[in-house]
């Protein structure tokens, strides 16, 4: 289960009166992870065995 900012590895937790650091996704890394959790999402969306 992931939660406001980890799909993108954001390091602090998320804070109701502060945005989400998406500036984090500039950096390769980050980019990485969240280009991997779209993928995991596709997978589980089009994997019916899974459903």
């Amino acid at each position: 289960l992931l939660f406001m900012g980890g799909e993108f590895g954001q390091f602090k937790e998320w804070d109701y009166s502060e945005g989400l650091e998406f500036f984090l996704t500039d950096y390769p890394m980050h980019a990485k992870l969240m280009a991997m959790n779209a993928d995991l999402n596709a997978l589980y969306k089009n994997s019916h065995s899974v459903l």
